[in-house]
């Protein structure tokens, strides 16, 4: 079959939304040349080739019907690559990966979403974070200018709005998150909500959807208690927020079940959040078995099976999250909290305690400090 370049760059041109003289004028050339180019009575001068694929963002060879299918995989081999590298924990090679991969197709919006990722995978371990956070801004802005992919337009605004977040800046933030749909709006709830699946493709459906509604509950528990990354921790009293987090590791339960794979490292998390609250409350023996228990979760998220499955009955039969989707180390994170400067002053009131002294020695060892 030949390749029809008018029809590629008439295309390209409806996909933009614009007009033949819109696109003449951008160009600096006549509407008429732009009619010629999309019938086929004239081609472009070699010259407006690389003109024309920097503005649509696409490729010379793409452009030019180059085996456009052979560089759709080659680009999936690369954002792969990147989020392997991501995955391993390996932020400075996942973002000069995705640089280079930019640099083969600089219109590829794929491979900018995840320079982007990298980055901010990467934001305090390169550069200086405002210099990361500014560029991961420029990408994603530069990628919803043009982008056509409806199924992913959303997912580009959620994260500008987290890199503004970051950055301090509230009020584009605010712009962006008010333009983006109420949770009854979304995809999965319609889909639910309407019966539009049946079987066992419908129960595969709602058991994904209650693993993403339960990471909304979950947000939202961090953010009462002042669990990362939420600073504030007085929105509720100590007790309160105790009761609160007691309640949620319960739900944990119910929807994982008992042994919990990888969400033993937000259980984790809450427990050692109340070993805090219970050191605010003076009461020293809650705060150190509320440890033993972080500690604990800590040990079984080290040794889950990263490739088991769910045997509770709202996740029965589905995967459970690889490792690095949290943490390189529970241990380590562990003991951060534990030794960090600003997280130490927390558990002051254990000082000196045998008892604290041979939990800190245990994540001590175990994270190889």
């Amino acid at each position: 079959m030949t390749y029809d370049i008018g029809k590629k760059l008439k295309s390209l041109r409806t996909a933009h939304n614009l007009t033949q003289e819109q696109l003449a004028n951008q160009l600096g050339v006549s509407f008429q040349a732009i009619s010629k180019w999309e019938t086929n009575a004239a081609v472009p001068d070699i010259s407006m080739f690389p003109v024309l694929a920097n503005f649509y963002h696409v490729t010379t060879d793409e452009l030019l019907g180059v085996n456009i299918r052979k560089t759709d995989e080659r680009i999936r081999q690369l954002c792969d690559e990147v989020y392997r590298l991501e995955r391993e924990w390996k932020a400075a090679e996942a973002v000069e990966k995705a640089r280079e991969s930019c640099k083969e197709y600089p219109g590829s919006e794929e491979l900018k979403f995840a320079l982007a990722h990298a980055l901010e995978r990467a934001t305090y371990m390169i550069r200086t974070k405002e210099e990361n956070l500014t560029e991961i801004a420029e990408i994603l802005q530069n990628i919803l200018e043009t982008s056509t992919d409806t199924t992913m337009y959303t997912s580009y605004q959620s994260m500008l709005a987290r890199t503004y977040h970051k950055l301090g800046d509230k009020e584009k933030v605010l712009e962006i998150v008010n333009g983006l749909p109420e949770l009854s709006q979304t995809r999965p709830y319609q889909i639910i909500h309407m019966g539009l699946k049946d079987g066992a493709e419908r129960a595969d459906f709602v058991k994904d959807a209650i693993r993403m509604y339960y990471n909304y509950i979950c947000t939202g528990i961090f953010s009462l208690c002042g669990i990362w990354p939420y600073k504030e921790r007085d929105i509720l009293p100590p007790l309160e927020q105790i009761n609160l987090l007691d309640s949620f590791l319960k739900l944990q339960t119910i929807i994982f079940g008992e042994n919990l794979m990888a969400e033993n490292m937000t259980a984790g998390m809450c427990a050692y959040t109340k070993a805090a609250l219970w050191c605010r409350l003076g009461n020293k023996e809650n705060a150190l078995s509320e440890l033993e228990a972080a500690f604990a979760f800590a040990e079984r998220f080290q040794n889950y099976d990263e490739n088991g499955h769910y045997d509770s009955a709202m996740q029965n039969g589905l995967e459970t999250l690889p490792r690095s989707a949290w943490s390189n180390s529970a241990y380590v994170d562990l003991y951060n909290e534990l030794l960090d400067k600003t997280c130490k002053e927390k558990y002051a009131f254990l000082q000196n305690d045998p008892r604290f002294d041979a939990i800190v020695q245990k994540v001590s060892e175990k994270a190889g400090k």
